[in-house]
């Protein structure tokens, strides 16, 4: 039996970093009206990876987030101090409490032309 990826965690930084990716990443994805099944089939990822890389999962593998910020057009923020951290996850979940939690799949003609 293999032992599970463990991560060095000096400090709650990159966990904090992870978490603001994943909420920018949701964000970005519901102001496009994307369900997660057809933001996970554009990334050619499965439900389960795009829903941990939301939640700021800290297994995903880098290239998986680095795509999703490249296909949502989402920045990636690293020179960040603490406090910035911790007001830009407070300012995403504030904006993705105004967008819908779920997207159900329609039958509307996909533009990607943003």
């Amino acid at each position: 039996m293999s032992k599970p990826h463990t991560f060095l965690r000096s400090s709650g930084k990159a966990e904090r970093i992870a978490l603001l990716i994943g909420e920018m990443i949701r964000i970005a994805r519901l102001q496009r009206h994307w369900s997660e099944t057809e933001a996970s089939e554009r990334a050619n990822i499965s439900r389960a990876t795009l829903r941990k890389v939301e939640s700021g999962n800290m297994g995903v593998a880098a290239g998986t987030i680095y795509g999703l910020c490249d296909l949502l057009k989402v920045p990636i923020l690293s020179g960040m101090s603490d406090v910035e951290i911790e007001r830009e996850i407070k300012n995403a979940r504030l904006t993705r409490k105004t967008l819908p939690n779920r997207i159900r799949e329609g039958k509307e003609e996909i533009n990607d032309d943003f």
